[in-house]
């Protein structure tokens, strides 16, 4: 399975209507894309690789292996 998957920060007013969904995690309430659920485990980790790149899995394995951080939260709403 080809995936990529991305980490937003973002601002209340920043959150369109595709994210209809939110999960609870160490960081606070999630808003995620509802059609990516059956993706997830229960219990997500992120960590860091050798080459610094952020890497997503779960108890099923690998999910991503180069997950994109992205700070949108100096970005216009929406």
């Amino acid at each position: 399975m080809n995936t990529a998957f991305q980490l937003v920060l973002a601002r209340p007013d920043q959150i369109t209507n595709e994210f209809d969904a939110s999960l609870t995690s160490n960081l606070g309430t999630v808003a995620i894309k509802g059609y990516a659920i059956e993706q997830l485990d229960p219990a997500m980790t992120l960590t860091r690789d050798v080459n610094y790149n952020l890497v997503l899995s779960g108890q099923s394995g690998l999910l991503d292996n180069h997950l994109q951080l992205i700070d949108a939260q100096s970005w216009p709403a929406v």
